[in-house]
């Protein structure tokens, strides 16, 4: 009923998906409440059905047990998708490239999903995508910045842009002064002077682009899979997802 009422399904349709859901729900961690949302959310702000949907849910459902966040993660998710500009067929991607940095660079996932929110405008501003906003957010945990403050500093440095200038020339020309106190100074300028100096330390000499902070094609694709699995693999998870397919109600 809840299905029915949050997607408008009826029918054959409706009958599908919540089989669908009981599927699914066999091979995730989270509670059937976790699993219908998910697809709910999948079907209504996605505009998915059949087995698009039943794809799309079961990977957010894997995002969300790598991350250790709940169902309304997926909100979230779309709203950094109406953003950028993207589209279902990218959610994959952007969930992998937030795993992969928090795996190599220790960021906290829910505090980037937010920058990212807020970073979208200035990004797109200074032609620049989420890829490169992740990156950033990576440079800005190697400087030791909290995520939070990432949107202010992006967006004051954007505004020292000159015409045909882009964030990587700025790095580059800060990361070109040798001696220390003068690139502080030059970081503080560009970014601010809260994390001017850290960001000094961060862009040493030989730092020339954001490219820098990417992670790899390997380390990222699949990394959200990956990290699930590993979660999976535990025994109290084993356990759980027992108790699912069996038809059990833990989680």
């Amino acid at each position: 009923q809840k299905l029915a009422a949050d997607t408008g399904l009826t029918g054959s349709a409706l009958k599908a998906q919540g089989t669908a859901i009981g599927e699914i729900y066999k091979t995730s961690l989270g509670s059937m409440a976790d699993v219908e949302h998910t697809m709910a959310t999948v079907i209504s702000a996605f505009g998915l059905s059949g087995k698009a949907a039943d794809d799309l849910t079961a990977k957010e459902l894997k995002y969300q047990e790598a991350t250790g966040q709940a169902s309304d993660a997926i909100d979230v998710m779309k709203e950094i998708t109406d953003a950028y500009n993207l589209t279902a067929d990218d959610q994959g991607t952007v969930m992998d490239l937030l795993v992969a940095s928090h795996q190599k660079y220790g960021t906290s996932i829910t505090e980037d999903q937010s920058a990212l929110l807020k970073m979208g405008p200035a990004l797109q501003a200074a032609n620049m995508d989420l890829s490169d906003g992740v990156a950033l957010l990576n440079l800005f945990e190697t400087a030791g910045i909290d995520a939070a403050k990432a949107p202010m500093a992006l967006q004051f440095a954007v505004k020292q842009l000159k015409p045909g200038q882009d964030l990587n020339d700025l790095i580059a020309q800060i990361s070109s002064i040798t001696d220390p106190t003068e690139r502080a100074q030059a970081a503080m300028k560009a970014f601010g002077a809260r994390g001017g100096v850290q960001m000094a330390q961060a862009l040493q000499p030989g730092i020339t682009s954001l490219d820098q902070f990417q992670t790899s094609t390997e380390d990222t694709i699949g990394a959200t899979g990956r990290a699930a699995q590993a979660i999976e693999d535990g025994w109290g998870a084993r356990f759980t997802l027992l108790m699912h397919q069996a038809g059990g109600t833990l989680a």
